[in-house]
């Protein structure tokens, strides 16, 4: 589906030769989770359909990225985290991305 429509409306800017696409992916492509093998692998690949559609429709001026906006703290995050112990590993991807990215 994300393929499908982002090539549909990849043409109406290839037309304009102008354009910019935000795909939403998520942190458990980067960091393993138990019990959503299926979830990880389908927002995995959109990192994959960024990377060769960036060198396609870059000559269309047209800017393509990702972004991975996190945990949004809520009932069902405390759910997950109760259920499937992994509140460690949120704490070490966190520490990781702190130690990579430090806003001065």
């Amino acid at each position: 589906m994300v393929f499908a429509l982002t090539r549909a409306f990849s043409r109406k800017m290839i037309e304009r030769k102008h354009g910019i696409i935000l795909l939403i992916r998520s942190m458990t492509a980067v960091m393993g989770m138990k019990q959503v093998v299926v979830y990880s692998t389908a927002k995995t690949s959109i990192i994959g359909l960024r990377g060769s559609m960036v060198s396609q429709l870059a000559v269309d001026n047209i800017r393509i990225n990702t972004i991975a906006p996190g945990c949004i703290e809520s009932p069902m995050l405390y759910k997950t985290i109760n259920q499937h112990g992994v509140i460690e590993l949120f704490y070490r991807y966190a520490y990781r991305l702190e130690k990579l990215y430090i806003i001065p």
